[in-house]
C-alpha cells in the first residue's frame, strides 16, 4: 500500500501516546532526488546563552529512502545512530536507535512495525535489555491511520489517538486521549494535500521556484496557540538542491535569526558532478 512509503522517521519515538499521527502526516525523510547517497549536515542553534552545533551524516538508498543516520554531539562525539530496513514492499519494517551517553552510556532501542496484507496494523518497541517496551495497534482507512492505542509491556492501556478526515477539504484534526480514555491536551488541526490537488495550498506558506518553504506560520512552542512568522533563506548548487538554509524568527517588529543548517550532498555516478560542498 504506498501510503505505507511515507512511513515515519520518528515513529521509534512512541512513548506514551505521543503525537504518532502528526508525525506520520508530516514525514518529510524520503528524498525526491533519488540521486543523492550521502547528506553530510551541521545544524547550529543560536540562543540567547550558547551557541550549539551538531552533525549528521544521513545515507539514502536508490530509491531515495533513509538507511542510516550518523549524529555527532555538540563536542564532536558519536551520539546516536540509526539504522532502517524495508521490505520488498518499500514498507518501514524495523528502525534501530542506538545512543552513547557521556553519564548514562550506551543504548539501544528497537521498533518493529508489522503489515497484514500491505495493511500497517502494528508497532512493537523492544527496550535497551532486550523487552517489548511497549506496542501499538494500528487502524487505518484510504492508506491513513485513522486510530492508534497503546499498550504497555503488560497490556495495560497508555491511551490512544484518533483522526478525523476531511477530504474534500483537506483537513485532518487529531485527538488524544490517556489510560482513563479521558481526553487530553487540545486538537490538532492540520492542512495537508489529502485529495491530491494540483492547486493546493496552505495560508501562511510561500514556496520558491524550487517547491521550498521559504516563510510560514507556526506555534510559538509545542503548546502555544500564538503563532509566528517563520522565514528561510537557501543558497542551492548546480543540482538546485539546497546546501545551506538560514531560518528568522519574527515576532511584532523583532526579527531572530534562530538556526544556520549547511549541506555536503554526495550524489551518484549518474550525476556529473559527484560532490556539491557547502558553498560560501
Amino acid at each position: 500500500m504506498k501510503y505505507l512509503i511515507l512511513l515515519i522517521f520518528f515513529l521509534f519515538q512512541l512513548s506514551c501516546i505521543g503525537q504518532t499521527i502528526q508525525k506520520f502526516l508530516v514525514n518529510d525523510y524520503k528524498l525526491n532526488d533519488n540521486t543523492i547517497s550521502e547528506i553530510f549536515q551541521t545544524k547550529t542553534y543560536f540562543e540567547k546563552s550558547e551557541t550549539n552545533t551538531y552533525k549528521r551524516t544521513y545515507y539514502y538508498n536508490s530509491k531515495g529512502f533513509i538507511i542510516k543516520m550518523v549524529g555527532l554531539d555538540n563536542e564532536g562525539k558519536l551520539s546516536t545512530r540509526m539504522s532502517y530496513e524495508y521490505d520488498n514492499f518499500d514498507n518501514l519494517i524495523q528502525i534501530k536507535d542506538e545512543k552513547w551517553n557521556h553519564s548514562l552510556g550506551y543504548s539501544l532501542i528497537t521498533t518493529n512495525f508489522y503489515f497484514e496484507s500491505l495493511d500497517w496494523v502494528g508497532i512493537e518497541t523492544i527496550g535497551n535489555e532486550g523487552k517489548i517496551e511497549n506496542k501499538s495497534i494500528v487502524q487505518t482507512e484510504k492508506g491513513y491511520p485513522v486510530k492508534i492505542t497503546s499498550y504497555n509491556r503488560d497490556n495495560s492501556l497508555i491511551g490512544y489517538e484518533i483522526a478525523e478526515y476531511n477530504y474534500n477539504k483537506n483537513e485532518v484534526l487529531i485527538k488524544l486521549f490517556n489510560s482513563q480514555e479521558i481526553f487530553i491536551g487540545k486538537t490538532i488541526a492540520l492542512k495537508l494535500n489529502l485529495s491530491n490537488d494540483s492547486n493546493f495550498k496552505v495560508d501562511g506558506v510561500i514556496k520558491n521556484e524550487f517547491g521550498d518553504i521559504t516563510q510560514e506560520l507556526k506555534p510559538r512552542c509545542l503548546s502555544c496557540d500564538e503563532l509566528v512568522t517563520y522565514k528561510y533563506v537557501y543558497k542551492y548548487d548546480n543540482n538546485k538542491n539546497w546546501i545551506s538554509k538560514v531560518t528568522y524568527k519574527e515576532e511584532g517588529v523583532s526579527t531572530e535569526k534562530i538556526l544556520k543548517e549547511k549541506r555536503k550532498l554526495k550524489y551518484r555516478n549518474t550525476q556529473p558532478n559527484s560532490y556539491n560542498g557547502f558553498g560560501k
